[in-house]
């Protein structure tokens, strides 16, 4: 009888589950933070926190510090699709990509397509 009464309980939640799922795809309600290892540049890792499309907070590891708390000050508060379009395909001297490209593979993995 206790088996049956915690099926109904997991049963009875199931819905509720999906509920809330559907209720943040409808809304677009989505925090994410995420942390990318980037490849061929001094940094060596980027530290991301996404909320509803908008680059909420951005920190870079290693590289060049002004430059890349720069680019992070800048990128603060703005839509994830206007950091993509801006910064994507910058390079850096003769590397074929630089720190501000590698955000954009970031996001890219993240699943942000512009």
């Amino acid at each position: 009888e206790d088996d049956e009464d915690v099926q109904n309980v997991y049963t009875n939640m199931k819905p509720l589950e999906e509920d809330w799922y559907s209720w943040l795809i409808k809304f677009s309600v989505f925090f994410m933070k995420y942390t990318y290892h980037t490849q061929g540049t001094c940094s060596t890792a980027i530290h991301l926190d996404v909320e509803n499309g908008i680059l909420k907070d951005v920190y870079f590891d290693n590289g060049c510090d002004g430059n890349l708390k720069g680019i992070s000050i800048l990128v603060k508060g703005m839509k994830v699709e206007e950091v993509i379009t801006k910064l994507e395909g910058v390079r850096c001297g003769m590397k074929t990509t630089s720190c501000p490209d590698q955000l954009c593979h970031a996001l890219h993995q993240m699943g942000y397509w512009w």
